[in-house]
């Protein structure tokens, strides 16, 4: 009886040793994880500007964030949104109010305000607002994202990332469908599309308030920098988004 009970206590100190080893080895694999993680580059430097807009690299961007779930995927932006690198960085400011206009579709009963990037040079944006343009300043055409005005200038102040972000994710939903990755030919066929569709054709290229010019643009010109978009595709090297 008395050697089936030091039996017993050895087989409970070897299990009680197992599990102490189990849980350290776990430890240092999620703190060895964690650390990699943090050494990682930020997948904002493989997310496009808006001067330089791909739109197969925003989408790859826009789609590794869907893949992270809503809860992980609001936490990466809200990192990098809070991050001392953005505060004083234009471009990732841009960089991530697009993202969260990309990731974040307006409900039904409430439409998404547009992010504050400033007015968009050669851009008719008064006649590209509402049910017909939902994205704006980016337009889906075969699910695939196009950047409307690749350049824009800014007066006044500025609602920061982080709360337009909250802002995105309180009134909007989180996108569950992955944007296409189009090949050069599709994209170039989605885009003629966009230009004989009725919305694009609704465009009012020349607008006036109070008999003063607000904007007068060139419908050939904003073709030709969506047309560049779509050949920035087809010259784009593989981008591995990291988070």
């Amino acid at each position: 009886m008395a050697l089936m009970r030091a039996r017993q206590e050895v087989m409970k100190a070897v299990y009680i040793g197992a599990a102490v080893v189990i849980v350290l080895i776990a430890g240092m694999i999620l703190i060895s994880g964690s650390s990699r993680l943090l050494k990682r580059p930020c997948f904002l430097e493989a997310c496009p500007s808006s001067e330089e807009f791909d739109p197969a690299r925003f989408a790859l961007c826009v789609n590794s964030l869907i893949r992270q779930g809503p809860s992980r995927g609001y936490r990466v932006l809200r990192d990098a949104a809070n991050h001392k690198s953005t505060q004083g960085s234009f471009e990732r400011q841009q960089k991530l109010l697009l993202l969260c206009r990309a990731i974040y579709i307006s409900e039904p009963e409430a439409e998404l305000q547009a992010p504050q990037l400033g007015r968009p040079l050669g851009v008719p944006f008064l006649s590209m607002q509402g049910t017909n343009w939902p994205c704006f300043p980016l337009v889906i055409v075969r699910g695939m994202p196009l950047l409307l005005g690749e350049k824009y200038i800014f007066r006044g102040t500025r609602l920061p990332v982080a709360d337009y972000l909250e802002y995105c994710r309180e009134y909007g939903r989180f996108r569950q469908s992955p944007f296409a990755v189009l090949s050069k030919m599709d994209a170039e066929a989605a885009l003629d599309e966009l230009f004989l569709s009725e919305r694009w054709q609704r465009v009012v290229w020349e607008a006036h308030s109070d008999d003063t010019l607000v904007y007068r643009c060139d419908e050939a010109a904003l073709k030709g920098a969506l047309q560049l978009q779509i050949r920035r595709c087809g010259k784009r090297k593989k981008t591995r988004v990291t988070h």
